[in-house]
């Protein structure tokens, strides 16, 4: 058995209850994937869980937890040197202080996301990112 397709199946399980806003199950699932990853000792899933779980404190208006989620899964992704994960968490964090009305904060991390987008050549997202940053100023 693939213990790290399981992983993925239930992020994916959690992100279709979070879509249907069954918040409870969405959490159930993330953490056993979570759970499974840290088994498994995947940098890589466990940052993707952490991204998701902090997704979903930020839903829930648990602002604090949601940072301490997109921490951890930033410092994976810079462990791992994922520049394309890097950029998805200071995305995150960006989005998180934009919530908090900390602008300054959203600007800086969110030019950090573009930054690295522009890197690995993801423009979409480079346009997506300069979006928002220039939502601030208007």
């Amino acid at each position: 058995k693939d213990d790290g397709a399981k992983a993925v199946a239930l992020g994916n399980l959690g992100n279709l209850a979070k879509t249907r806003g069954n918040l409870a199950a969405a959490e159930g699932y993330y953490e056993k994937a979570l759970t499974l990853n840290q088994e498994l000792g995947s940098k890589e899933g466990m940052a993707a869980d952490y991204g998701d779980l902090g997704l979903l404190a930020k839903t829930r208006g648990d602002l604090a937890a949601a940072e301490g989620y997109y921490e951890k899964a930033l410092t994976l992704n810079q462990e791992l040197g994922s520049k394309e994960g890097m950029a998805a968490d200071y995305g995150n964090l960006g989005g998180l202080e934009h919530a908090r009305g900390n602008m300054a904060g959203a600007r800086a991390f969110w030019g950090q996301a573009r930054d690295l987008y522009a890197e690995i050549g993801m423009p979409h997202r480079v346009e997506q990112l300069q979006g928002w940053i220039d939502s601030l100023d208007g």
